[in-house]
């Protein structure tokens, strides 16, 4: 070109200069704007691709996870239904040990229900499994998902792009086919799924409508940037010399490619001279570094401005800085991690490369590029994080779970709640197989069930099975066995989960145990029970109500009806008409029925039942029970007949108190036995020694028809005397007839009886002596109507009654005895007491002082007797006691009692000696009361300081406590030879001070009373 420009043509080589200058400034410029346009465009879309895959790749790695371990369990609630895609999966739906509801989610029930919840909780991001034939409608694909998945078809890896919604918003779209692994089958077998088959994929939506509005300004800042540049370029090409803007226009493209090629990498790069200072800085460098414009870096130490502390804050020397180093010694560092400072004086963690630069191998510098790796490390966090918490779920979970290897099956995982269950450490365990814990037959067990997994491919599930413990126990477990695999299909591991079901086993076994116990009950018990639904008329029994019923199960028609049909005729209609009340009122009741058996016996059955209702009142289901209660009914009868025949006994015994006449007395018995005690007729007739032996009729009741009065019976030997009178005088028998009608012995006036409702009767023997003298004839009006416990008492009966007409013979002379024996008794109490108080007054007259001081204690001691309320009989012992008490004085000399100073110790202990002395006298005399006691007790003490025996409390006698108060009042209210008299006032004090410690609290209350309320004064002698 230079020879195209006249060389003498300055001005043309000028602006041929100046217009390739101007012209080369442009494309420059212009190059630039379309580099860094492509650049932020590529940059857009890597970060966008970056994100999306990496998204993509959270969620298949979920996906394989959940895959890897054939599902999840989860609670079923409202949100997480069981999956009816997956109703032909075993163990579908569990439950644990405290009841609550599990169901399995595989990878795709999992990832649909992540995906809506990412879009409930974010506007952000979308992502959606699908495939061109989903098994749920909720995972139909979109077009642009039909389009991806059938490139996918054609052999496509990838599909992204940017779609725009029909309501403007643009997405940033990514997808990746998923394929079927071998753990899919699991789930989807049955559907015709094959390893390998591309069954869909899982699209992520990024909005970028706000990025997209970001790069659009900085589009639009770049180009009036560089619109700027230009036409500075452009003004200095014009107002600069041809020199200055040839070298102008060469640096300023200098420039720009090297900011081209540094502003176009995302890395941060700067570079630094010997001195470390800062030669230059691309723009992801500034903006990294917190700066606004290049200038603040150009020429600054850089270890001193960025690298000047370590992380925990302590100065970083510079002859250790890598940058610093590869200056020095020429030598490239890598350094994975370190901190790096901003101008603010925050910091972030950074990964960067140091690079040497030299020119004829000498060093003239470094290039040093770093990249901000805190996404990167907050990524790795929470992989971190990721794994801790399913090593924590492992760990933790309320279930034993362990792994072991597919070849040798010696355990690699062991979790704490295997540790508890089995009672051994993780160390103990890892590296072991089932044969260094558990006997030969069970670790065999153990090996072949595991093998049968492995080989098998399949999930096995174990109900129950035993395990000992390291201290000997056995456990039940529900174990789950599954094996894991890789890519090849070959056995790697067994995974197993146990839960510990030996409360429940044992639970399960205790309700074995107790419904073989309420069986047997309800056996001995003869107490069955049964249900009825009113909906289907399916009725149950239990096996007692089977043996009550004496049928066979097979026989029985299980319903309301065929438990009718086992009912005695006359009580259906009955039993029928209270269960219809108790459909409509809702109530229980109980009622009393017969069953009529195959051989003719009747049994007798108490029914309780049970109505419930639904809740709009409906009787939808009806319980009860069953109880024989034919050996209590049969029981009942009996006793009612005994009770019966006991009543008319209690009211003969009754009689014979009141009545004082022979013939009243007869006929008393007579109306009693019938009126008043449910027999139908009675009569009592005398036996007559005249020529034709009859049996004379003394008194009668119930005889309507005046039978009776027409009759002769007899006690002949002859025909006339074969009837139960006859025979019961002459045998001196009970004659029972149980159906009068057919008794061909009985009298012609028995059709008389049967008329008049006597359909049994009972003939009793009266004798005295054991000589029979008449007969009490009772009838009845059922047949049969006599038991014999009812028999027995009647027999008991007229025995009394005998007696009572035996009785009332000999009353009179009775009488007359018993009227001489209270005669007889009045003269030997009159001597008595005469006795006793001629006794007293010998003893006191050995003592003038004491004189009258027994009648005085016996006085006080009765007047306290009736205050404590005591009977006439026991007041009148105290009084016999308290007038003799102290009849032991007698063997004590006279000088003692009388003696005016001070007794001696030994004179004392005579003195104390009268107790023991009087007890003795007394003992052999046999009062009716405690006389002897009263003497030998009366100085005794409550807290056990008197003598002299030194009793305590109730060990003496009620009669000697009231004595012993009686006595010490009267004694100290009296004169003394040794001493004048106190006073009752003292006296009463001295019982009121020791009440409780000395004398008895009763006794003192009572005497108080009897001074302080009564007005008793000691009589003067």
């Amino acid at each position: 070109m230079k020879n195209k420009i006249p060389k003498n043509n300055k001005i043309n080589r000028i602006s041929f200069y100046m217009a390739g200058l101007i012209f080369a400034w442009t494309l420059a410029i212009a190059t630039s704007v379309y580099l860094n346009l492509e650049h932020d465009k590529q940059s857009f879309y890597a970060e966008m691709h970056t994100q999306a895959k990496t998204i993509h790749m959270m969620e298949m790695g979920f996906r394989n996870w959940v895959i890897s371990h054939g599902g999840v369990y989860v609670p079923i609630d409202e949100k997480t239904p069981p999956s009816q895609y997956l109703k032909n999966v075993p163990g579908r739906d569990i439950s644990t040990e405290s009841g609550k509801q599990l169901t399995l989610l595989n990878s795709s029930y999992v990832m649909r229900q992540v995906n809506e919840l990412m879009d409930q909780n974010s506007e952000q991001l979308r992502g959606h499994i699908t495939s061109l034939n989903p098994i749920n409608p909720t995972n139909k694909a979109d077009s642009w998902e039909i389009t991806a998945l059938q490139a996918f078809e054609d052999g496509k890896q990838e599909v992204t792009g940017i779609e725009e919604k029909a309501d403007g918003t643009r997405y940033y779209r990514f997808m990746q086919p998923m394929l079927v692994e071998t753990s899919c089958l699991k789930c989807h077998a049955h559907q015709g799924y094959q390893v390998g088959d591309i069954r869909g994929g899982i699209s992520v939506s990024i909005p970028v409508d706000d990025l997209l509005t970001i790069e659009n300004a900085k589009i639009k800042t770049l180009l009036i940037g560089h619109g700027g540049i230009w036409l500075l370029g452009i003004a200095g090409i014009f107002f600069g010399g041809r020199r200055q803007l040839q070298t102008l226009i060469s640096v300023k493209k200098s420039e720009a490619e090297v900011r081209l090629l540094t502003d176009s990498i995302a890395h941060a790069i700067y570079g630094q001279n010997l001195k470390g200072q800062c030669t230059f800085a691309n723009a992801a460098c500034v903006s990294l570094l917190g700066y606004e414009h290049e200038s603040e870096l150009l020429g600054q130490d850089m270890h001193a401005l960025i690298h000047y502390r370590r992380p925990d804050g302590s100065p970083y020397p510079e002859s250790e800085c890598p940058t610093h180093r590869s200056v020095q010694e020429g030598k490239a560092f890598h350094i994975d991690e370190e901190v790096l400072w901003r101008k603010d004086g925050t910091s972030f963690p950074a990964a960067y490369w140091s690079y040497p630069i030299k020119h004829d191998s000498k060093t003239i510098g470094a290039v040093t590029t770093f990249m901000d790796i805190t996404e990167q490390k907050h990524t790795h966090e929470e992989l971190r994080q990721s794994q801790k918490l399913l090593d924590t779920i492992v760990e933790y979970i309320p279930a034993m779970l362990f792994l072991k290897d597919a070849k040798d099956l010696r355990f690699e995982r062991f979790n704490q709640a295997g540790e508890k269950l089995l009672g051994y450490s993780q160390e103990q365990l890892i590296g072991k197989n089932d044969f260094d814990f558990f006997s030969k037959e069970q670790a065999e067990f153990f090996t072949q069930k595991d093998r049968s997994v492995i080989d098998g491919h399949k999930v096995l599930e174990i109900p129950e099975e035993p395990i000992a413990t390291v201290d000997g126990q056995q456990k039940w477990l529900h174990t789950l066995k599954v094996g894991l695999y890789d890519e090849q299909n070959n056995p790697t591991h067994l995974l197993g989960i146990s839960m510990d079901i030996t409360e429940r086993k044992l639970a399960e076994q205790q309700l074995s145990q107790s419904q073989q116990d309420l069986a047997e009950a309800q056996r001995m018990a003869h107490i069955g029970s049964w249900n009825l639904d009113l909906i289907s008329n399916k009725l149950s029994w239990s096996n007692e109500i089977y043996r009550i019923f004496e049928m066979e199960p097979n026989q029985f028609g299980g319903s309301y009806e065929a438990f009718l049909d086992a009912i005695h005729p006359e009580d259906r209609e009955r039993v029928e008409e209270a269960f219809a009340n108790a459909l409509i009122d809702h109530q229980p009741y109980q009622i009393e029925h017969r069953l009529l058996m195959a051989d003719g016996r009747i049994k007798y059955i108490l029914e309780r039942v049970e109505i419930k209702c639904d809740a709009s009142g409906k009787p939808f289901y009806s319980s009860g029970t069953t109880q024989d209660i034919t050996d209590l009914k049969l029981a009942e009868i009996r006793l009612e007949h005994a009770n019966r025949a006991l009543q008319a006994l209690s009211t003969v015994n009754r009689e014979l108190v009141h009545v004082t006449e022979e013939e009243a007395l007869l006929q008393a018995i007579c109306l009693a036995i019938v009126k008043q005690r449910g027999y139908r007729m009675a009569w009592v007739g005398y036996a007559q020694y005249d020529r034709g032996k009859s049996i004379r009729k003394m008194a009668s009741a119930g005889d309507q028809d005046g039978i009776l009065d027409n009759i002769r019976p007899s006690w002949s030997e002859d025909k006339n005397g074969e009837g139960p009178s006859g025979q019961a005088v002459r045998s001196g028998k009970t004659q029972i007839v149980n159906d009068i009608a057919q008794e061909t012995r009985y009298p012609s006036w028995k059709a008389e009886l049967i008329q008049n409702g006597c359909n049994s009767s009972v003939a009793l023997p009266l004798n005295i002596n054991q000589q029979v003298f008449g007969i009490l004839h009772v009838y009845a009006e059922e047949v049969n109507a006599f038991t014999q416990d009812e028999v027995n008492l009647l027999e008991e009966m007229a025995d009394d009654l005998a007696f009572g007409v035996k009785t009332l013979r000999v009353r009179s002379e009775r009488d007359k005895a018993m009227e001489q024996n209270a005669q007889h008794f009045k003269q030997m109490h009159d001597s008595l007491v005469g006795t006793v108080d001629a006794i007293a007054r010998a003893v006191e007259a050995r003592d003038p002082y004491t004189a009258g001081h027994q009648r005085r204690v016996a006085s006080l001691s009765c007047a306290i007797a009736k205050r404590m309320g005591l009977d006439d009989d026991q007041i009148e012992g105290i009084h016999m006691g308290a007038t003799i008490h102290d009849i032991g004085k007698i063997q004590v000399p006279a000088e003692l009692l009388v003696k005016p100073t001070k007794l001696t110790a030994i004179e004392y202990m005579m003195i104390q000696n009268h107790a023991q002395v009087g007890y003795d006298i007394l003992k052999d005399i046999h009062f009716p009361w405690p006389v002897a006691a009263i003497a030998y007790q009366h100085h005794e003490r409550i807290d056990g300081s008197g003598y002299p025996q030194g009793l305590k409390g109730d060990e003496i006698c009620l009669e000697a406590r009231i004595v012993a108060v009686a006595d010490v009042v009267e004694a100290m209210a009296s004169h003394r030879p040794y001493k004048t008299a106190l006073g009752i006032e003292v006296a009463l004090d001295e019982i009121k001070q020791n009440r409780g410690s000395l004398y008895a609290t009763d006794a003192v209350d009572a005497c108080l009373k009897v001074f302080s309320e009564d007005g008793f004064e000691f009589e003067v002698d």
